[in-house]
């Protein structure tokens, strides 16, 4: 699968588009296929470290899931 990896903070420079490992759910848990995926305004604020305690990168962006 691909994610959109935050690299580093910074502008949309720091977005890449990167191979991740397919997850596997848990009992009870569901697998959803997702077709596309945006970047939000909470993915920008971490980008530019507006999120004070926030993960620092790289991590994965498209939390409206």
């Amino acid at each position: 699968m691909k994610a959109v990896v935050i690299t580093r903070l910074g502008g949309p420079d720091v977005l890449q588009v990167k191979d991740a490992p397919e997850p596997t759910p848990s009992e009870n848990q569901e697998l959803v296929r997702v077709q596309t995926g945006g970047v939000n305004f909470a993915d920008t604020m971490t980008m530019h470290g507006g999120y004070p305690g926030a993960p620092k990168p790289p991590l994965t962006a498209g939390r409206e899931f």
